[in-house]
């Protein structure tokens, strides 16, 4: 079974004197779902002043 682990971050940006945000996306699959936790542990002590979530799935049966 494969697992995908997708981090999105939403980060401020500033184009002169307008203030928006930018949304940007990693994506790592594994079939050890222990190993993404790990990452997330990690990545979740790391200090930043963005928004950050995570979001982990099933992408793959046991039978492929």
């Amino acid at each position: 079974m494969k697992w995908k682990l997708t981090i999105k971050q939403i980060r401020p940006i500033k184009y002169g004197e307008t203030l928006t945000t930018t949304t940007e996306r990693i994506t790592f699959v594994s079939e050890d779902l222990a190993e993404l936790t790990i990452l997330i542990e990690r990545f979740a002590h790391c200090e930043t002043a963005y928004e950050t979530s995570y979001k982990i799935e099933k992408v793959g049966e046991d039978n492929e």
